[in-house]
């Protein structure tokens, strides 16, 4: 128990040092409740966006990316992505646990907007179809340079994920999605009385799948029965949260539940009480015209078990570091509770509720606790606005929004001046930025005058970075946003950039199809050079970086690469990783780099078993080097279902071997205990076969 314990300890401080640097240096957007990105926003006056775009103020068109039937793949389900013909395609088919095709399966094309390499967030869905009985599906004319996840679920199976599904990597363009039975939570839901409540809806979460939305869609979720019974079936092992509400009463939940694996069969309780509500009115501050489609975010603040009166504290007015302001606090209370009771608030917290207003601005947030709220508002065309506390029960709430600044200009050919027609503008704080928040894309089209009214400009400093195809880029000069006051006659000019070619080969010329080849630019000139940055640096998607695939003669070719230093890094599962010395890119013309040369990698392979003698399919090995230059290798193979392992394309050198997951658990206390970890130091030798058995 204890051993768990520092484990679970030593992840959650790991986690937070890691979330904590990433935060720190902006990676992450303190709007953890914004809605969608505005690529579905509306423009001011309160639109909607529909499947064929909205017209938002100023007239342009934000078109979010197009979804529609398609049969050009037979007995495939399809679907179109994009509403022009991109030739990017990807298909694959569903099985079941035993390998049989599946029909009906429920298959989702979603973008990926994490900033990190290795994981995945789910942005927005794209497109989705149903399987037919060949189990078959196709996602057609995928965006260029995009990063996509697949979601696929089938009401007898498990929900499964895969990425990345990468538009410029044809090896994942291919899917072959096998879901699992899984397991199943039990339990029941009973009013204050003791009595049975039927028809409760349970909503189960897998803690592991990251979201941009304040309301992603459930893993699994079921109804309660007469009885009160409920159960969920067909979850994927791992860390659940679960929500239960029902209209009337108030929503309970779990923020965390193992399920599968070595855990104990779930079996959970619910006592649901009488719900509140918070109701009111959205309007524009100024007019007080109502706005329409705005989203209302509660989250619990405080439990209210003993309260005193108090009175409201004066209106303030809006000052230049605040985005948004809804006005006097509506909560006529003080909480006052015992130790105890903060920590059910603590448990309670991620119970957010939400609504969304109406044509009249009306809205009602349903199934609140008696608590008291923090509320966040979103609205396209209007700024962000802070918490605000109001207690459950409040129903003639009155929230004034202030229009948001906005940004308006155009979009032209740097060389011809012609205006652009389709593009999408992105706002960053920096000139080179080393990735840019997804939730500051928009992206406009049809605009035969290239004219553009960028919304929700926050005020300050703002670089607009324009991404177009056929272009290398496109960025404003400083625009300077004031409060109350649009930012017009801004014109970015295009650039095409340069056509950079090269080649990959063996140390003996032989040409090395399937090499990576990523160009990537040059430190930001906005992060110190230390360790820390470093390492987090090579995680991220850093934006600039294009990567392409050697064909099979071992060429390459990066088309309307944005003039600046760059360096080359090549990796190929058979041979040493490579990084170029850095190079000078042109600001057009064609250009030859390279060629580049990869010495073949040396190996490492074995077994690794059970104490009983039996091969472990379920271990890790962690291999641990550092070069010349004090850089860390680090690296993780899984074994087979012979308790295999491999490791390919190894520089020659010494490295440190241990096993990180023997049957499925992390060995996190014999990581660090070099007597426990049982590490070996072994020596790598260029194009040598190297076998160690654990």
């Amino acid at each position: 128990m204890q051993g768990s314990i520092r484990t679970a300890v030593f992840l959650l401080v790991l986690s937070a040092i890691l979330a904590g640097g990433l935060f720190l240096m902006g990676v992450f957007d303190s709007g953890v409740d914004a809605p969608p990105s505005s690529e579905t926003a509306s423009g001011r006056g309160g639109t909607t966006t529909t499947a064929g775009g909205s017209v938002a103020a100023g007239g342009q068109t934000q078109v979010p990316i197009q979804t529609s039937g398609f049969s050009a793949d037979g007995d495939a389900a399809a679907a179109r992505v994009e509403d022009r013909s991109t030739g990017l395609k990807v298909h694959g088919e569903v099985r079941s646990p035993d390998g049989a095709l599946l029909s009906g399966a429920v298959v989702a094309l979603i973008r990926d907007v994490s900033q990190i390499r290795q994981r995945m967030q789910e942005g927005d869905e794209v497109a989705r179809v149903t399987t037919k009985k060949a189990g078959t599906f196709a996602f057609h004319d995928l965006e260029p340079g995009q990063v996509y996840i697949l979601r696929a679920a089938h009401a007898d199976y498990t929900t499964e994920r895969v990425h990345p599904i990468d538009s410029t990597d044809p090896a994942t363009m291919h899917q072959v999605v096998r879901l699992g039975d899984g397991v199943s939570v039990f339990g029941d839901v009973k009013d204050d009385a003791g009595a049975a409540i039927a028809g409760a809806r349970i909503e189960v979460f897998d803690i592991a799948v990251s979201s941009v939305s304040s309301t992603p869609p459930p893993e699994r979720w079921a109804e309660s029965g007469a009885d009160g019974a409920f159960d969920v079936p067909h979850l994927s092992p791992g860390v659940k949260r679960v929500f239960v509400h029902k209209e009337g009463y108030a929503t309970d939940g779990t923020s965390s539940v193992r399920v599968g694996g070595d855990a104990d069969p779930v079996v959970l309780s619910y006592t649901l009480s009488r719900g509140a509500v918070i109701a009111g009115q959205v309007v524009d501050q100024g007019s007080g015209e109502p706005v329409a489609g705005a989203r209302i975010v509660a989250r619990p603040l405080s439990l209210l078990p003993n309260t005193v009166a108090r009175p409201n504290p004066p209106v303030r007015a809006p000052d230049e570091g605040q985005v948004g302001e809804i006005g006097e606090s509506t909560a006529t209370t003080q909480p006052r509770f015992p130790q105890a009771v903060a920590g059910s608030i603590q448990e309670k917290a991620f119970l957010i509720r939400n609504a969304v207003s109406g044509e009249d601005g009306r809205f009602e947030i349903t199934g609140l606790m008696r608590a008291r709220y923090t509320l966040r508002v979103f609205a396209p065309g209007f700024n962000r606005t802070r918490g605000r506390t109001v207690d459950s029960g409040t129903t003639e709430l009155r929230i004034g929004l202030v229009p948001s600044p906005r940004i308006i200009g155009r979009v032209v050919d740097g060389e011809t001046g012609e205006p652009l027609s389709r593009f999408s503008v992105s706002s960053s704080q920096h000139p080179n930025p080393m990735y840019l928040q997804p939730h500051t894309r928009q992206r406009f089209q049809d605009r035969e005058d290239g004219s553009f009214t960028y919304l929700d400009a926050r005020v300050g400093l703002h670089y607009l970075l324009v991404d177009a195809e056929g272009y290398a880029g496109g960025r404003s000069a400083p625009v300077t946003v004031s409060r109350g006051t649009d930012a017009t006659g801004v014109e970015i000019k295009m650039v095409r950039g340069a056509s950079v070619s090269g080649l990959v080969t063996t140390e003996d010329g032989r040409p090395i199809g399937g090499v990576e080849v990523t160009l990537v630019p040059g430190r930001n000139n906005n992060l110190p050079s230390n360790p820390f940055t470093d390492a987090i640096t090579r995680t991220l998607k850093m934006r600039g970086s294009r990567r392409v695939l050697t064909d099979g003669g071992g060429l390459f070719h990066f088309p309307n690469v944005l003039g600046g230093n760059y360096q080359a890094s090549l990796i190929h599962e058979d041979y040493e990783d490579m990084e170029s010395p850095n190079m000078e890119i042109p600001d057009s013309g064609a250009m030859q780099i390279g060629p580049f040369s990869l010495a073949e990698g040396g190996i490492i392979e074995g077994t690794v078993t059970t104490a009983d003698g039996q091969p472990d399919s379920k271990a890790q090995v962690m291999l641990i080097s550092f070069d010349e230059n004090g850089r860390r290798y680090n690296d993780t193979a899984k074994t087979d279902g012979s308790g295999v392992y491999r490791f390919k394309g190894l520089a020659p050198g010494q490295y440190r071997m241990m096993i990180a997951m023997r049957e499925g658990r992390f060995q996190i206390e014999a990581m660090f205990d070099p007597k426990e970890s049982k590490a070996r130091i072994v020596t790598v030798k260029s194009g040598e076969t190297l076998r160690a058995n654990f």
